[in-house]
């Protein structure tokens, strides 16, 4: 990585695309504050040589939410990646990148306590991922149990049950991790439907698994 990044050609086609990578390096170095300085100069970059609704600014949208959600701002994380998604959805459509986009959102929207601005977001990630991952995909596992979580949080009992299993029967095509977890939150759908002993041995016994 270059030193002193104002020695790079600013109107170099890449320099936004370079930025990006610099802001990467630093994130997964944890210095989240030298990773969003690149990151924000990527966006201005990028804007600046494409235009604000280009779909190269995708990826520097996407890379600065994930710094502000691990700062701690996620308001800022959200819009970013709302900004991000409406781009995405617009040059490309549906894709298995918008789902992970949709996933995000809503992931840190159920975070914050929104869960029913959350949910369609969840839905659709869901949907996406549905037909254009593989049915052992760990994603479309993960993607499930989350909105099976979050429909759970809102006493939709039966839709996140149906999640939940879907997912759990992903993580078993695909002899994944999560199995526990997923089984843990079944665990709960059932003690709220039914009290008695029985299910209160099923949970300690998925508690133990965990």
């Amino acid at each position: 990585l270059p030193e002193d990044t104002n020695t790079l050609d600013k109107n170099d086609p890449l320099y936004g695309d370079l930025l990006v990578a610099i802001s990467i390096y630093w994130r997964n170095r944890g210095d989240l504050e030298r990773a969003q300085k690149y990151a924000d100069e990527a966006v201005v970059a990028i804007s600046r040589m494409y235009g604000e609704n280009s779909s190269r600014i995708i990826t520097a949208l996407n890379t600065r939410a994930t710094i502000l959600h691990f700062r701690g701002d996620n308001e800022g994380s959200v819009e970013l990646l709302k900004r991000a998604l409406v781009t995405l959805r617009a040059a490309y459509g549906e894709t298995p990148n918008s789902a992970r986009l949709e996933q995000n959102t809503g992931a840190i929207l159920a975070e914050m306590g929104r869960v029913d601005e959350a949910i369609p977001y969840l839905e659709r990630a869901v949907s996406i991922a549905s037909k254009s991952m593989s049915p052992d995909a760990h994603t479309l596992g993960f993607f499930r149990a989350q909105l099976g979580w979050t429909l759970l949080l809102k006493k939709r009992y039966d839709e996140a049950e149906v999640l939940l299993r879907l997912a759990l029967r992903t993580y078993e095509l695909g002899k994944a991790k999560g199995q526990p977890e997923v089984r843990a939150l079944l665990a709960c759908i059932a003690l709220e439907r039914d009290h008695n002993s029985t299910v209160r041995g099923e949970i300690a016994a998925v508690v133990e698994e965990l």
